[in-house]
């Protein structure tokens, strides 16, 4: 074995090579180790939710959006928005509720918020930088509903290695989960970039029930698990 290094600095401007070859002169055992591919992050909710209508909002910026291999931006249960090919997907399970074609352009801040209930599905995309065609609007018929524990980020699920399902490639910034579509206060706020506040300052609705408010602050004050290409802490 040789240890090559590059030019130093100073007058040291030529690499060098030092021999270690006897650091090999013996046999070692080998073996397997497994390691987790992919990072995600999994937040416990305070309670259940059973056949529920929600809402859940995030910032995105994805890196790679028109690949062809699904990228899930969040997933609730059986529920994942999901980027394909610069399109933006809502599924649930292997079926779609809604398709938002050609949505997702790479390296740009995105403002979604997605609605699930009371007989439709909702998404309501804008792209913060743009002048022209910033905000575009899908809605969608289905009897569709959320039934989870837990909202998982950047993965539909996660395998049994560890690693995460349909990984995302990006960031992810803000996420909320309410019982009940926001106000259009808030949307308009987060459209613009901004987090939306109450009338005492705090992240949430404050005309929101209390378990609305309870069930949004899950992602701001609980710990979860998040998960790294190597380790989770």
């Amino acid at each position: 074995m040789r240890l090559v290094s590059g030019p130093g600095r100073d007058e040291a401007i030529e690499g060098k090579v030092v021999d270690f070859s006897s650091v090999l002169d013996r046999t070692v055992s080998g073996g397997v180790q497994s390691t987790v591919v992919g990072s995600h992050a999994e937040f416990p909710l305070p309670s259940p939710i059973n056949d529920a209508a929600i809402s859940v909002h995030c910032w995105a910026w994805p890196t790679v959006p028109e690949r062809s291999a699904p990228q899930a931006i969040w997933s609730i249960g059986d529920v994942a928005l999901v980027i394909i090919s610069g399109g933006l997907t809502l599924r649930m399970g292997s079926a779609t509720l809604a398709v938002l074609p050609d949505a997702i352009i790479a390296k740009h801040w995105y403002s979604i918020l997605t609605t699930i209930g009371d007989g439709e599905v909702c998404i309501d995309l804008r792209r913060l930088d743009a002048k022209v065609g910033a905000q575009r609007t899908l809605r969608a018929a289905t009897g569709a509903t959320a039934n989870a524990a837990t909202l998982l980020l950047a993965a539909a699920g996660i395998g049994r290695s560890g690693s995460p399902l349909e990984p995302y490639n990006g960031k992810i910034n803000s996420p909320t989960l309410y019982l009940a579509k926001p106000s259009a206060e808030m949307i308009a706020a987060w459209h613009a970039g901004r987090l939306p506040r109450s009338r005492h300052g705090q992240h949430g609705n404050s005309a929101g029930t209390s378990r609305r408010r309870r069930l949004s602050r899950t992602l701001e004050a609980n710990r979860g698990t998040l998960s790294t290409a190597s380790s989770a802490v």
